[in-house]
């Protein structure tokens, strides 16, 4: 966009930086430098939220109970509509049938996914 003009919230898009680690690697403590910068956020170990932070309503960083926390309430909102029990259900069950390491042959070759595994995967995205 040109001048110094904000982008309208519709067409905003954040810039996503994705850090994948193996245990020990220093990736945790590049996300949390990286989150400390003006205008950046550290979303941590997103597989965890419908896990256990969302159901658990476990602390964020900032403190405040997920439920109760500005930041995840907003994104709940615009992604789901808020945080319902409908949504986190249907999450959990996805992740349990498609987010293991030993799934991931089927996710980069999908010809070797049996029948519904690539919807899954699909709608997981979306989610």
């Amino acid at each position: 966009m040109e001048g110094s003009e904000a982008a309208p919230a519709s067409e905003h898009r954040p810039v996503v930086v994705y850090i994948a680690g193996s245990g020990r690697s220093g990736s945790t403590l590049l996300e949390r430098m990286l989150g400390a910068a003006p205008g950046m956020v550290n979303i941590g170990e997103l597989v965890d939220a419908f896990r256990r932070v969302v159901p658990g309503d476990e602390r964020c960083g900032c403190g405040d109970r997920f439920s109760a926390c500005p930041f995840w309430c907003k994104v709940g909102e615009r992604a789901f509509g808020g945080w319902h029990d409908d949504v986190v259900a249907e999450f959990q069950s996805l992740q349990r049938q498609v987010d293991r390491q030993r799934h991931m042959p089927k996710v980069l070759v999908p010809k070797l996914a049996p029948e519904g595994f690539t919807r899954a995967v699909l709608r997981y995205g979306e989610l």
